[in-house]
């Protein structure tokens, strides 16, 4: 939906999400080169930004070095992306179309204070960003109303519209106040909805499962504002067609309270609010696809931590079946992409995809070759798999596809062995392991017979360089006898990034 914003806000956030991808400086010409402006209109761009988000977002400019960012907040880059988008005419039009539904022009352009004629020029393009959702603005006579193929699915793009125009709203379950929807006259107990959701689900859903929601503060907000978003639908008059009978109950003060809010409610009128709910959470209907998904989620983990030597604990593992099970449950319901918005879980997973691209790649390789046994495109739910399973299991975030190192050392084999159990001690954990490390000195190195033997490594640390046969390893590294933060920030970048040619060919300092 980045073509919602005016043409300014996409330049600005195209050259933010540049600089949030370099670790070093890049120049204006560099900026400009690759979005496609004028190095005068980058330095237009960059003095606005830093005016405008500079405490948020400390962007560094540079006469001798260029732009950079000093810091690399994924909180930061979400609140300036929200701000945008919060202030973009045709997301506050479509907002106002969804809650003030069956209104003319002059409705919206009396509240929005735009012309008839800007809000006319805006509808196809919202129209474009909507067109993939199955869902679209559409024109009744003079009036205006959202409409989509399916009304669960649309409520579900509606919730996730909500909750990234409000992200600190709805994330502070616990913070006495209102949910205001903005503009519309709905007003709801913002704890009281969250604990009715969290009451539903732990009173209706065995607690194993119940915990993925309500112990997962970004999980609880999406169910929250999904059930916010459909009583707002229902109130409407917009209604979810019959759905299957509720496992669960709603109790009546739950009922009697919603109904204060939302006067048109009717009892009926949450059932297929629920069962969605149900459905999400609760284990597969057929016992055929359960005993899939039961075998492919083994499958899937056993493959991930071989590739990766990782080891992890029973309790654990059950966890991340669980989440893989629930984001499976979650994908099936909703085939369809239905949010483009970035947000922080895509900026999260971004920095983990930039800083270990191996460990993304193997995740991306596994997830894949699931998606073909279960029949169910998982890819668009990397990111949010990533980011959960990395926050159940921590250890994973430094893990990667083990690398086989030699240690050479011209000081023969006991500084040799010193350094190898030095990095071992470093990127090797209790419950994974990431390199395997042989030690030996340049004499052993050197000997004839040892060449053959050099292809089973895949990084090669020596003391002193260069040396013979150095075409023969990915990556060729130069250590201090006592490694210095620069020679261990080249073996991680080497480690978790994979080949590196240019380190192969000069070595660090």
């Amino acid at each position: 939906m980045i073509t919602l914003l005016p043409e300014t806000d996409q330049r600005r956030l195209g050259i933010l999400h540049l600089l949030s991808r370099q670790t070093g400086w890049l120049t204006v010409e560099e900026i400009a080169s690759q979005i496609g402006a004028s190095e005068r209109t980058v330095q237009s761009d960059l003095n606005y930004m830093k005016n405008e988000w500079g405490t948020v977002l400390p962007i560094e400019v540079s006469l001798k070095n260029g732009v950079r960012l000093s810091s690399h907040s994924s909180a930061a880059m979400q609140a300036v992306t929200v701000a945008m988008f919060q202030r973009s005419v045709a997301v506050q039009f479509l907002q106002e179309i969804i809650l003030y539904p069956d209104q003319g022009l002059e409705f919206y352009r009396s509240r929005l204070f735009v012309s008839r004629s800007t809000l006319i020029r805006i509808l196809p393009t919202i129209n474009s960003n909507l067109a993939e959702t199955g869902s679209c603005i559409r024109q009744i006579g003079t009036r205006f109303r959202l409409v989509a193929k399916n009304e669960q699915s649309l409520r579900k793009l509606l919730a996730e519209f909500y909750l990234e125009l409000n992200p600190e709203i709805m994330m502070r379950r616990r913070q006495e106040g209102d949910f205001f929807l903005p503009g519309a006259s709905q007003q709801i107990d913002r704890i009281r909805l969250f604990d009715f959701v969290q009451r539903y689900i732990r009173q209706n859903i065995p607690s194993e499962r119940a915990d993925l929601f309500c112990l997962d503060d970004a999980v609880l907000a999406m169910v929250t504002s999904f059930v916010l978003i459909s009583l707002v639908r229902e109130n409407q008059g917009f209604h979810a067609k019959d759905a299957d009978t509720l496992r669960g109950e709603l109790g009546d003060p739950d009922f009697h309270y919603l109904q204060q809010v939302f006067p048109a409610l009717e009892r009926q009128h949450l059932t297929p609010v629920l069962c969605l709910l149900e459905q999400i959470l609760l284990e597969p209907d057929s016992a055929e696809e359960a005993d899939l998904i039961s075998r492919e989620v083994t499958r899937f983990y056993r493959s991930l931590f071989e590739r990766l030597h990782l080891t992890c604990d029973p309790e654990t593992q059950q966890q991340l079946d669980r989440v893989l099970v629930m984001i499976y449950s979650y994908r099936k319901l909703f085939p369809i992409a239905l949010s483009h918005f970035p947000r922080r879980m895509q900026f999260l997973a971004s920095a983990l995809e930039q800083d270990h691209p191996a460990l993304h790649q193997v995740f991306r390789a596994e997830l894949q070759a699931f998606s073909e046994r279960t029949q169910v495109d998982m890819l668009p739910m990397l990111s949010n798999l990533i980011v959960k399973v990395c926050y159940r299991f921590p250890s994973i975030a430094r893990a990667t596809v083990l690398k086989r190192v030699l240690v050479v050392s011209d000081s023969g084999r006991i500084h040799a062995e010193f350094l190898a159990s030095f990095l071992k001690s470093l990127f090797n954990g209790s419950d994974f392991s990431t390199i395997e490390v042989t030690a030996c000195d340049l004499e052993e190195y050197c000997a004839p017979s040892f060449q053959p033997l050099a292809q089973q490594y895949d990084i090669l640390v020596a003391t002193l360089l260069p040396l013979p046969n150095l075409h023969l390893f990915e990556t060729v590294l130069q250590i201090e006898d006592l490694p210095s933060r620069e020679n261990l920030n080249a073996f991680s970048k080497a480690l978790y990034g994979g080949p590196t040619e240019s380190a192969a060919k000069q070595p660090v300092d």
